[in-house]
């Protein structure tokens, strides 16, 4: 422990008394399995910050003391004495030395190096002309050997070894930091986007704190058990990162797998058949569809690349001014929306505003194959396939999975897991069951957090990976914000409308593999939409399906979060019903088969996830709410009106679904 950084040592013996009280009760909820994994991170965590030590031990300054001074005269008595006491009071004349040479004294003996060495002055004049003359003698640039941290200006860095501030300065971190270990940054949330931040982050040298209100990490992006044999992904299906974002991670050397083969897209015929959506199947339905699918999987593919593209855009604060790096940023998009050529720019631009029935009628003459196109398309939205913008969610969705069934079901947890692996093994903290209660705002910036529990965490940048709503009318507050932010913040549209029923059998449901459909027809999809917008239930749903060995995961649309006549502690039981017995008329074998269930509502989805209103994607995935209007207008780069707080999780532009895109690009914003 005396070679870790001293900003990791209470983390570290919190650890170890965890591990420390689990190793006596091995016995209880797997604490044996706890423990070693407890230990492997503990020992992680070291290696990580010893490296850090040893790098800053080595280029540890070697001071030189001008001989003239009094206190260069005594610097053997006093090294001694401060060794031998914590406290040393140290007399003189003004001009003695002691302001400047008693800091280079305590980096002479390694004081430095596990923390910074604090050193105050009455007025921020002072604080700045201290740090100027302390870095000149130690022949180092001002902000890197020796830095300063003035009211409205901070002049540190990683390397830096000597802080000089005002003493009010030092009584506000004491207060706010009764450990002195003041965060970089801390990460509200430890969902994907928020992950993908925090690794980037502390890859880049700094103090990360992700604090996540759940026991467990990962938030919508998850593989829960729910019993023995019973392991699902509670919310979003499988789903795949960024390439970009797997490779500059590193993610799998920290236990991301490669995709899973690819599966079938399959829709359940009216007769009790199936059909699957390829060229071959399809010429059964239609020549003609067939002969069209492979342009309509080119063009939807190019889409795709083009939106992957506009998500790795950080959109500008339009129609506010924006900054050269922002219209750079703008000028990169265009030039790839000119590269997929004239005909593929002009349609994807068009397909944006279009309904999903008008974007597949100009492929498709059946209904049966435009109908399961169409589900794509509204799966996790509150619209219907006849609903302008719905062309958009169809490009969105078949980015996001890779064309239109899901990748890596029953995997989410991996994704999660190996971005927890990446935090960790650059340096970074994560702590579970530790639920944000308010962000600390003081004169318009960001200071910190408060905890459920009441504990008060300082950091000099917080991020976000909450909804907006949730981040800015629950954790900062109306008070702090201006009006109009206020009313626009309140104006995001959330309107979750899923469901989840999950099935354990044992194994004799009779449901392909592959990602399954019911969705007869656009009008059967349209009509499963109009329920929600009286606040009822679909009697009969668009239903999607996904099989995991004997596991049968039911995502079912429509659900309305706000129920007219009723409320979901009573409505749960319909739901099972419906989707089950809406699925088991093609499988007979299913319900016989079934041997535990789990049902999770849209007041689920919030309760436990986390998700306002139960929206799936931090808010729905509209024309209204898309590019420079994410999450609101003028204000899609990430930035709040609060200095020092950031979005970054799925209600931000590039955000929805699984990708990763809007945690990364949070982090270019800071830079």
């Amino acid at each position: 422990m005396a070679t870790c950084m001293l900003q990791d040592r209470h983390a570290l013996r919190r650890k170890f008394r965890k591990a420390t009280a689990l190793a006596k009760h091995p016995a209880e909820a797997g604490g044996k399995a706890k423990t070693q994994r407890l230990l492997a991170e503990i020992k992680q965590k070291i290696g990580s910050s010893q490296q850090k030590y040893n790098a800053r031990l080595a280029n540890l300054p070697k001071p030189s003391y001008p001989m003239e001074l009094p206190v260069s005269g005594k610097k053997e008595q006093i090294a001694a004495a401060i060794l031998q006491h914590q406290v040393v009071i140290v007399c003189g004349e003004t001009g003695s030395g002691k302001t400047t040479q008693l800091p280079k004294i305590c980096l002479e003996l390694g004081r430095g190096v596990a923390g910074l060495i604090g050193h105050t002055q009455p007025r921020r004049i002072a604080a700045r002309s201290v740090a100027s003359r302390i870095a000149q003698e130690l022949q180092s640039p001002l902000g890197e050997a020796v830095g300063y941290k003035v009211r409205f200006n901070d002049k540190l860095s990683e390397s830096s070894y000597v802080k000089l501030m005002t003493d009010g300065i030092l009584l506000a971190e004491t207060q706010g930091d009764k450990f002195l270990n003041a965060y970089d940054t801390i990460i509200i949330g430890a969902g994907h986007n928020g992950l993908v931040a925090a690794a980037y982050l502390a890859k880049q040298g700094k103090k990360v704190l992700v604090l996540e209100r759940r026991a467990i990490v990962g938030g919508s992006v998850v593989t829960e058990s729910f019993g023995d044999g019973f392991a699902v992904d509670s919310l979003h299906t499988g789903g795949t990162l960024r390439p970009d974002i797997i490779k500059d991670l590193k993610l799998a050397s920290h236990g991301l797998q490669p995709d899973s083969a690819p599966q079938p897209f399959i829709t359940l015929l009216p007769d009790g058949s199936h059909l699957t959506l390829d060229a071959e199947s399809i010429k059964r339905i239609s020549e003609k569809d067939a002969a069209r699918f492979p342009e309509f999987v080119r063009f939807m593919n190019k889409a795709a690349q083009i939106l992957d593209t506009t998500y790795a855009t950080i959109m500008p604060r339009l129609p506010m001014n924006f900054g050269i790096r922002e219209g750079y940023g703008l000028l990169e998009w265009g030039l790839e929306l000119k590269l997929a050529g004239r005909k593929d720019m002009l349609n994807f631009i068009r397909a944006l505003p279009m309904t999903a029935q008008e974007l597949v009628e100009e492929y498709f003459e059946s209904d049966v194959v435009k109908a399961a196109i169409c589900a794509v398309a509204i799966h996790g939205s509150t619209l219907g396939p006849m609903g302008a913008g719905t062309g958009y969610t169809l490009m969105h969705n078949w980015m996001n999975r890779g064309g239109l069934a899901h990748k890596n079901v029953a995997k989410a947890g991996e994704i999660t897991t190996a971005l927890a692996n990446a935090v960790k093994a650059f340096g970074g903290e994560i702590r579970t069951e530790a639920e944000v209660a308010s962000i600390k705002i003081e004169s318009q910036i960001a200071k910190g957090v408060v905890l459920a529990n009441g504990e008060e965490i300082s950091a000099n940048q917080i991020l976000s990976s909450a909804d907006p709503k949730h981040t800015l009318l629950k954790l900062v507050g109306a008070q702090d914000l201006p009006p109009e932010f206020v009313w626009h913040t309140q104006s995001i549209k959330m309107r979750g409308s899923v469901a989840k029923v999950h099935l354990q059998t044992n194994g004799n449901h009779g449901i392909p593999e592959g990602t399954v459909v019911i969705a007869p027809s656009i009008k059967y999809l349209e009509k499963a939409y109009d329920a929600t917008k009286y606040g009822e239930i679909s009697e009969k749903p668009y239903l999607e399906i996904t099989t995991s060995g004997n596991v049968v995961s039911i995502h079912f649309q429509f659900a309305p979060y706000a129920l007219k006549n009723s409320e979901w502690k009573v409505e749960g039981e319909k739901i099972e019903k419906l989707a089950i017995d809406t699925l088991a008329e093609y499988f007979p074998n299913l319900k016989s088969s079934i041997v535990n269930r789990k049902l999770i509502t849209p007041k689920d989805l919030e309760d436990t996830y986390g998700l306002t209103e139960g929206d799936l994607n931090h808010g729905q995935l509209m024309l209204d709410q898309f590019l420079f209007m994410r999450p609101i207008p003028g204000w899609s780069n990430h930035k709040t009106p609060i200095d020092n707080l950031y979005l970054c999780g799925s209600g931000v532009h590039g955000g929805g679904g699984v990708s990763g895109a809007a945690g990364r690009n949070a982090v270019i914003m800071l830079k």
